[in-house]
């Protein structure tokens, strides 16, 4: 009690400071300078961050002041304006604090979720929304809330932020945020979106709707056609709700052509529980109806002691998909809206992450229905559009209606891996009723543990699994079709119940793609990986049982489905095979294995920094086995799998697949400019001052936006290479130069860009770059516009590459632009011999092991970023004659600046920069993105 009373004392005397020393020291404490300013009371909060009290004194000074703001209509009003109520105020909360009795305000009550729920318990991808009422002030309570319920999408309205405000300031681990601050007092919206989500920007409003506070972006989980995500606010007294909602209504239809589900969320101020709606609400209504909108949330989100109100929106045109709910927080007045897209496949998104073998799913999903193609008038009832129909061949809308492929193709369809959380998991089913040659198959693990076929007709109907005794465990669905003839086809459509699917992509190794990335040594596994399974040839008739069509078969020798099936290179080669590195980010790491018994000779290893923790081997036994490792004490350290085969005798070969659980593999990477040209190399003078800020049509004289992603990009006309640099000032068509990315892998079928300005190929162009060869190349359509180009890249998967721009033009449209190269990349290339370019510096003779060593610490001095992974410039010693070697042709020289500093020596664990000897000149070689510097 004691300690409790001095407590409230010292926040009484606290609060005496502020009424009455403030008034002169108040800009020391408040951001603007101003009590009654919008920002929230960020001094009081850094004072007493640890005591909950301050947080009580924060929030009523800070209600005080809005009241204030409201009465007086002018949020600039002096203190000196309420001196009276300011002292009044402060004393009475001074006595509230000193009594030593206060409770946190408990929050609206909610008749949807109690106070322990947590939203990270539903399984699927999380999006929530929640008016902040200032995002600065309460970063600690969003932190908490995140970590509670895991959002993969967060929404924020009222977040009051402005251009003071910086994004590291309001950065949250594991997200990334897109904002867009406020137009007027009190507004603004914000979006926190997984890291591991691929998303993108769209901004073609920004300019056309200013006064509409909306953010759009795409968002595409894995295996995703993705959909349309807005978050949007509405001030509760705007002008003019006709012209509010005309522009919603513009740019829904702009979205509608994109064909893809629109979630629309926010605070809109629509009460939609409202028992006499006003004309603004229904207005507001009825354009939502025009795009097939509908609300899903159905409590009230704002609960006063006067009111409730369901002004918290969440809009979607797809509400059959969502569980939805609200969610009290106690620190708004708003509850916080919550939508979870479950898992199901209704093949609406096409086949994203199914895998098909053989011909008789090549042309799905199919669209429509059509019952007479079949000639039996039995009607398909799918769900939706989109289903497996094994007779149809309708792969598009435009397809013809009536095109059939009939009962002859055969193959098979597997999902995507899925966690089965509940009892029970449907699907609508239908076609031939042999279950021996049609049918779909639940895959556990390895087993096949239910199947199912038709009832030979056509007419699809609910099946229903029982699969209780499989909570927890990992699944997938087969679809099998190896029959040709009368009933010879399965239809399948809406699969869906108690099962979830990653929402952040999967890191596993089931070698579906090849073993890229892996490294050899020995001959043991030079033919690997093997495609499907070929018992008969070991002589031992014992299936492998592997995952998919391509595993690690020690003793086999079928590398290409073209390949001889039967093929053996038997257990005579030696060697290991080592996986690329990746971070441990859960308790288990799981696999499958068989093969020889020997863990002395054969077997599997798991290598945290340089140390084999665990290791295991097989049972003498073709047939593989899932082993999982316990791995918790390891959690947030990088590791490696290593297959060992030391054994040419009997059993003297290894079997393994489908590597996974709890990896977090390198991200895939994206060059979006926004945080400059880091790792990119420029030569010549083209761009030398990218990337550039903003857009300047006007400058240009045509009139036509760039549409660049976000603020900065590479515009080659352009020369605005700073926020502060005058809008509109140009370069022109004349510098001509060269741009070179960092290495990057490629590691899907896809990658993407925006590419604009010149369309004269031969001298303006971007080109992708695989082992010194051109292997694609694109220019503009002589309009300063970008669009965004695909390139098909999945032949070079695997394979290290880079982007080149290549202005060689100074005529008209000699300039090219070009922004946001993304897709299946991955900038996290391992440090190879190839690409550790090597650094020698005068009286240091180890300066390249020494880079090595310090990692990202050397960054800022190792001389021109030598010495590191990645890194593109280097320098070299005239004195080795290996590295001069590389100097095959000099295209471009460069001189090194006089005073230049460089470290030279290393002294009681510090680094002493001295000035270099003035080095003679520097040549690039652009080739090989070698640059050398002559030392004098």
């Amino acid at each position: 009690m004691a300690a409790r009373g001095l407590v409230g004392i010292s926040a009484a005397l606290y609060l005496f400071h502020l009424c009455f020393i403030l008034p002169v020291n108040r800009h020391k404490i408040f951001r603007h300078g101003s009590l009654l300013g919008e920002e929230p009371l960020e001094g009081l909060n850094e004072r007493w961050k640890s005591d909950f009290k301050a947080k009580i004194a924060q929030t009523a000074l800070n209600e005080f002041a809005a009241r204030a703001v409201d009465t007086a209509g002018n949020h600039k009003v002096k203190l000196s304006k309420h001196t009276t109520s300011t002292l009044a105020y402060c004393l009475c909360l001074s006595l509230l604090l000193s009594s030593g009795n206060v409770e946190r305000n408990p929050g609206p009550k909610s008749t949807s979720q109690s106070g322990n729920f947590k939203l990270s318990t539903v399984k699927g991808l999380r999006i929530c929304n929640l008016n902040v009422r200032s995002l600065v002030n309460k970063m600690d309570e969003i932190r908490v809330f995140c970590e509670t319920h895991l959002p993969h999408v967060l929404s924020l309205n009222e977040t009051w932020l402005d251009s003071s405000i910086s994004d590291s300031e309001i950065q949250l681990p594991g997200y990334s945020l897109v904002r867009r601050d406020k137009t007027r007092r009190n507004g603004g919206v914000l979006i926190y979106i997984s890291s591991n989500l691929n998303y993108k920007v769209i901004q073609e409003f920004e300019n056309d709707q200013p006064d509409i506070q909306c953010l759009w972006m795409e968002i595409t989980p894995p295996k995703s056609k993705g959909f349309i995500f807005c978050s949007c606010y509405r001030p509760p007294n705007a002008d003019n709700v006709a012209t509010y909602v005309e522009g919603l209504r513009n740019m829904l239809t702009v979205m509608a052509d994109r064909e893809k589900e629109i979630v629309i969320t926010g605070d809109l101020n629509f009460d939609l529980k409202q028992s006499n709606k006003p004309a603004s609400t229904k207005r507001f209504m009825n354009m939502a109806k025009e795009f097939s909108l509908r609300q899903i949330i159905d409590n009230f989100t704002r609960i006063t002691e006067n009111s409730k109100t369901l002004i918290d929106l969440f809009f979607t045109s797809r509400p059959d998909l969502y569980v939805s709910g609200v969610i009290p927080v106690g620190f708004s007045d708003h509850s916080a809206t919550y939508a979870v897209l479950p898992c199901k496949f209704d093949f609406e998104s096409g086949l994203d992450g199914w895998v098909k073998t053989g011909t008789a799913f090549e042309n799905q999903p199919t669209f429509g229905d059509n019952p007479t193609a079949r000639n039996r008038g039995q009607p398909a009832q799918q769900q939706g559009d989109w289903w497996i129909g094994g007779f149809e061949d309708r792969p598009s809308k435009s397809t013809p209606a009536g095109k059939i492929q009939g009962d002859g193709p055969q193959g098979t369809l597997v999902s995507p891996t899925f966690k089965i959380t509940g009892p029970t998991i449907s699907f609508l089913i239908g076609g031939g009723c042999d279950v021996n040659t049609v049918r779909v198959e639940l895959i556990v693990g390895i087993k096949v543990v239910e199947k199912e076929t038709g009832h030979c007709t056509e007419t699809m109907t609910r099946k229903a699994w029982d699969v209780k005794k499989f909570i927890g465990r990992n699944a997938h669905i087969k679809v099998v079709d190896s029959s040709s003839g009368g009933w010879g086809h399965i239809n399948l459509d809406d699969l869906k119940g108690d099962m979830s699917c990653p929402v952040e992509a999967p890191c596993k190794f089931d070698f579906e793609r090849g073993i890229h990335g892996w490294a050899k040594t020995g001959t043991a596994f030079d033919n690997q990986p093997t495609f499907g399974d070929n018992p008969t040839a070991r002589n031992r008739g014992q299936p492998a049982q592997q995952q998919g069509d391509w595993w690690i078969g020690g003793f086999e020798d079928r590398p290409s489905e073209s390949t001889q099936a039967g093929k053996t290179q038997g257990d005579g080669p030696l060697g290991t095979l080592t996986s690329p590195t990746f971070k441990i980010t859960g308790p288990t790491i799981s696999f499958l294995i068989g093969g020889g018994c020997d863990v002395n000779t054969v077997r599997v290893e798991l290598i945290v920094g340089n140390k084999v923790v665990e290791k295991e081997t097989g049972h003498c036994t073709e047939t593989m086995r899932r082993k999982a490792w316990h791995v918790r004490d390891f959690i947030g350290q990088e590791a490696h799998v290593r297959l060992v085969d030391y054994s040419s005798g009997g059993w003297g070969h290894i079997n393994f697949d489908d590597l996974q659980v709890g990896l977090g593999c390198p991200a895939r990477c994206k060059f979006d400019f926004e945080n400059g040209l880091r790792g990119w190399v420029a030569v010549g003078e083209a761009f030398q001052n990218q990337p550039t800020f903003g857009d300047n049509p006007t400058a240009r004289n045509r009139g036509q936006p760039a549409h660049q992603q976000g603020d900065w990009w590479i515009g080659g006309y352009e020369n605005r290479p700073s926020e502060s640099a005058l809008a509109g000032k140009i370069q022109g068509d004349v510098p001509k130069g060269i741009l070179i990315s960092p290495s990057f892998e490629i590691t899907g079928p896809t990658i993407s860009f925006l590419i604009g300005g010149g369309c004269d190929i031969d001298k303006v162009r971007v080109e992708l770059v695989v082992h010194n060869q051109v292997v694609k190349k694109e220019t503009g359509k002589c309009t300063e516009t970008m669009a965004r180009k695909i390139w098909n890249v999945g032949e070079f998967s695997g394979q290290e590459a880079h982007i080149k721009l290549v202005d060689s033009s100074s005529g008209g449209w000699g300039h090219i632009n070009f922004d946001d190269l993304e897709g299946d990349i991955s900038c996290s290339i391992g440090c190879q011999d190839h690409i550790w370019y090597r650094c020698k510096c005068p009286e240091l003779a180890s300066f390249q092991q020494y880079c090595q060593k310090k990692g990202e610490f050397m960054s800022k001095y190792c001389p021109r970023s030598c010495g590191f992974c990645g890194e593109q410039e280097v320098l070299y010693d005239l004195k080795d004659e290996r590295e001069n070697e590389l100097l095959a042709s000099i295209d471009l020289e460069d001189t090194v600046n006089d005073n230049a500093t460089y470290p030279l020596t290393e002294s009681n664990g510090f680094i002493e920069e001295q000035p270099w000897k003035k080095a003679a000149a520097c040549s690039y070689n652009v080739k090989n993105l070698i640059k050398t510097c002559y030392v004098g």
